[in-house]
């Protein structure tokens, strides 16, 4: 089975701690608004109860530090009830 989703994002934090480059270093706070994405495949094994699914969920900030995010991969096994 397959799946795609569309989500959202919204994060503040203090520049500081946070930069992409020296030229974006900034004072004060920081913030982003941007759009998530998701695909992926899972499977559920029909003699044990187990599921595996694997996930692939760039994002991209609209709003504030504009930066593409194109390697959020999951791996993932699950116990299922």
């Amino acid at each position: 089975m397959y799946f795609l989703g569309l989500g959202g994002h919204i994060g503040v934090w203090h520049n500081d701690r946070y930069y992409w480059y020296d030229g974006d270093r900034r004072d004060g706070h920081f913030s982003i608004v941007g759009v998530d994405f998701i695909a992926g495949l899972e499977y559920t094994l029909q003699e044990v109860p187990f599921n595996f699914s694997l996930d692939w969920k760039p994002a991209f900030n609209l709003i504030g530090d504009r930066h593409w995010w194109g390697d959020g991969v999951a791996l993932s096994i699950r116990y299922t009830f």
